[in-house]
Protein backbone atom coordinates (compact mmCIF):
# COMPACT_ATOMS: atom_id res chain seq x y z
CA UNK A 1 0.00 0.00 0.00
CA UNK A 2 1.29 3.43 -0.67
CA UNK A 3 4.00 2.48 -2.72
CA UNK A 4 5.08 -0.05 -0.05
CA UNK A 5 5.45 -3.56 -1.25
CA UNK A 6 4.99 -6.46 1.26
CA UNK A 7 8.77 -6.56 2.56
CA UNK A 8 8.68 -3.08 3.33
CA UNK A 9 5.33 -3.30 4.79
CA UNK A 10 6.85 -6.24 6.84
CA UNK A 11 9.96 -4.54 8.06
CA UNK A 12 7.75 -1.42 9.28
CA UNK A 13 5.26 -3.40 11.37
CA UNK A 14 8.01 -5.87 12.89
CA UNK A 15 6.35 -9.23 11.09
CA UNK A 16 7.31 -11.49 9.12
CA UNK A 17 6.65 -11.31 5.21
CA UNK A 18 4.02 -14.36 5.98
CA UNK A 19 2.04 -12.56 7.93
CA UNK A 20 1.69 -9.53 5.75
CA UNK A 21 0.30 -12.08 3.14
CA UNK A 22 -1.92 -14.14 5.47
CA UNK A 23 -3.47 -10.75 6.46
CA UNK A 24 -4.06 -9.30 2.81
CA UNK A 25 -5.69 -13.43 1.52
CA UNK A 26 -8.17 -12.76 4.60
CA UNK A 27 -9.08 -9.47 3.22
CA UNK A 28 -12.49 -9.31 0.91
CA UNK A 29 -12.89 -5.94 -0.14
CA UNK A 30 -15.96 -4.35 -0.95
CA UNK A 31 -16.48 -3.68 -4.86
CA UNK A 32 -19.15 -1.31 -4.28
CA UNK A 33 -19.69 1.60 -2.31
CA UNK A 34 -22.58 3.22 -0.44
CA UNK A 35 -24.62 6.48 -0.89
CA UNK A 36 -24.05 9.11 1.89
CA UNK A 37 -27.15 8.93 4.19
CA UNK A 38 -28.48 12.37 3.74
CA UNK A 39 -28.90 12.28 0.11
CA UNK A 40 -30.70 8.75 -1.05
CA UNK A 41 -32.27 10.31 -4.00
CA UNK A 42 -28.72 11.46 -5.63
CA UNK A 43 -28.69 10.61 -8.94
CA UNK A 44 -25.35 10.01 -10.25
CA UNK A 45 -23.03 11.27 -13.19
CA UNK A 46 -20.47 8.04 -13.25
CA UNK A 47 -17.59 8.81 -15.61
CA UNK A 48 -16.40 5.37 -16.56
CA UNK A 49 -12.71 4.41 -17.27
CA UNK A 50 -10.13 1.22 -17.32
CA UNK A 51 -6.44 1.09 -16.27
CA UNK A 52 -4.18 -1.35 -17.24
CA UNK A 53 -1.86 -3.22 -15.27
CA UNK A 54 -0.31 -6.95 -15.22
CA UNK A 55 0.55 -9.76 -13.11
CA UNK A 56 3.94 -11.23 -13.74
CA UNK A 57 4.44 -9.92 -17.03
CA UNK A 58 3.37 -7.71 -19.59
CA UNK A 59 1.32 -10.27 -21.56
CA UNK A 60 -0.86 -11.46 -18.69
CA UNK A 61 -2.89 -8.42 -18.68
CA UNK A 62 -5.34 -7.43 -15.98
CA UNK A 63 -7.64 -4.64 -15.83
CA UNK A 64 -9.37 -2.34 -13.28
CA UNK A 65 -12.81 -1.11 -14.58
CA UNK A 66 -14.47 1.71 -12.21
CA UNK A 67 -16.74 4.36 -12.11
CA UNK A 68 -16.16 7.77 -10.84
CA UNK A 69 -18.62 10.19 -8.78
CA UNK A 70 -17.03 13.56 -9.76
CA UNK A 71 -19.18 15.55 -7.48
CA UNK A 72 -18.62 13.26 -4.88
CA UNK A 73 -14.69 12.73 -5.68
CA UNK A 74 -15.97 8.88 -5.32
CA UNK A 75 -15.45 5.63 -6.94
CA UNK A 76 -18.82 4.08 -7.05
CA UNK A 77 -18.12 0.78 -7.94
CA UNK A 78 -14.63 -1.07 -9.49
CA UNK A 79 -14.43 -4.62 -11.36
CA UNK A 80 -11.27 -6.38 -11.92
CA UNK A 81 -11.10 -8.64 -15.69
CA UNK A 82 -10.20 -8.27 -19.32
CA UNK A 83 -10.30 -5.25 -21.33
CA UNK A 84 -14.26 -6.54 -22.55
CA UNK A 85 -17.78 -6.08 -22.85
CA UNK A 86 -17.99 -8.56 -20.11
CA UNK A 87 -15.88 -6.98 -17.25
CA UNK A 88 -18.01 -3.91 -18.23
CA UNK A 89 -21.04 -5.34 -17.68
CA UNK A 90 -19.95 -7.04 -14.53
CA UNK A 91 -19.33 -3.29 -12.99
CA UNK A 92 -22.71 -1.77 -14.67
CA UNK A 93 -24.66 -4.96 -12.35
CA UNK A 94 -22.23 -3.88 -9.31
CA UNK A 95 -23.67 -0.04 -10.32
CA UNK A 96 -27.42 -1.32 -10.77
CA UNK A 97 -28.87 -0.26 -7.00
CA UNK A 98 -28.02 3.52 -8.25
CA UNK A 99 -29.66 5.82 -10.26
CA UNK A 100 -27.19 6.76 -12.74
CA UNK A 101 -28.17 9.96 -15.13
CA UNK A 102 -25.54 10.21 -17.33
CA UNK A 103 -21.99 8.00 -18.31
CA UNK A 104 -19.29 9.52 -19.43
CA UNK A 105 -16.61 7.96 -21.33
CA UNK A 106 -13.96 7.59 -23.94
CA UNK A 107 -14.26 5.62 -27.06
CA UNK A 108 -13.79 2.24 -26.34
CA UNK A 109 -15.79 0.08 -28.55
CA UNK A 110 -17.00 -2.00 -25.03
CA UNK A 111 -19.09 1.48 -24.21
CA UNK A 112 -21.32 0.55 -27.22
CA UNK A 113 -23.78 -1.39 -24.92
CA UNK A 114 -24.63 1.43 -22.59
CA UNK A 115 -27.93 3.32 -23.68
CA UNK A 116 -27.68 6.30 -26.52
CA UNK A 117 -29.54 8.75 -24.57
CA UNK A 118 -27.44 8.47 -21.44
CA UNK A 119 -24.25 8.31 -22.74
CA UNK A 120 -22.17 10.53 -23.67
CA UNK A 121 -18.51 10.34 -25.24
CA UNK A 122 -15.04 12.46 -25.46
CA UNK A 123 -12.16 13.99 -23.77
CA UNK A 124 -14.07 16.81 -21.64
CA UNK A 125 -16.37 14.53 -20.16
CA UNK A 126 -13.63 12.41 -18.78
CA UNK A 127 -11.00 14.32 -17.58
CA UNK A 128 -11.79 14.29 -14.30
CA UNK A 129 -11.42 10.08 -14.16
CA UNK A 130 -8.53 10.87 -16.18
CA UNK A 131 -6.78 12.94 -13.16
CA UNK A 132 -7.49 10.12 -11.01
CA UNK A 133 -6.13 7.39 -13.09
CA UNK A 134 -2.91 9.80 -12.90
CA UNK A 135 -3.50 9.80 -8.97
CA UNK A 136 -3.94 5.99 -8.83
CA UNK A 137 -0.89 5.10 -10.16
CA UNK A 138 1.33 7.68 -8.29
CA UNK A 139 -0.32 5.86 -4.98
CA UNK A 140 -0.58 2.42 -6.59
CA UNK A 141 2.62 1.01 -8.15
CA UNK A 142 0.99 -1.96 -9.19
CA UNK A 143 -0.88 0.06 -11.60
CA UNK A 144 2.29 1.68 -13.05
CA UNK A 145 3.48 0.66 -16.03
CA UNK A 146 6.77 -0.13 -15.79
CA UNK A 147 8.03 -3.39 -14.29
CA UNK A 148 9.41 -2.15 -11.27
CA UNK A 149 6.72 -3.39 -9.10
CA UNK A 150 4.09 -5.97 -10.09
CA UNK A 151 1.73 -8.52 -8.60
CA UNK A 152 2.82 -12.37 -9.24
CA UNK A 153 -0.87 -13.69 -8.60
CA UNK A 154 -4.41 -12.43 -9.83
CA UNK A 155 -5.50 -12.80 -5.66
CA UNK A 156 -3.20 -10.86 -4.60
CA UNK A 157 -3.62 -8.04 -7.24
CA UNK A 158 -7.62 -7.92 -7.04
CA UNK A 159 -6.87 -7.78 -3.07
CA UNK A 160 -4.36 -5.37 -3.10
CA UNK A 161 -6.40 -2.55 -5.09
CA UNK A 162 -9.19 -3.58 -4.03
CA UNK A 163 -8.59 -2.80 -0.21
CA UNK A 164 -7.02 0.27 -1.31
CA UNK A 165 -9.98 1.70 -3.19
CA UNK A 166 -12.22 0.64 -0.52
CA UNK A 167 -10.37 2.28 2.23
CA UNK A 168 -10.17 5.47 0.29
CA UNK A 169 -12.94 5.98 -2.08
CA UNK A 170 -15.79 4.39 -0.11
CA UNK A 171 -18.36 5.43 2.33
Amino acid sequence: MNNAGIRDTARALHVSINAVIRTLKKRAPRCVTTLPLDTPELQLICEVDEMGSFISNKKRQRWLWYAWEPRLKRIGAHAFGARSKQTLRTLLEKLSAFDVAFWCTDNFGAYDILADEKHITGKLYTQRIERENLNLRNRLKRLNRKTLSYSKSVEMHDKLIGTFIEREFYY
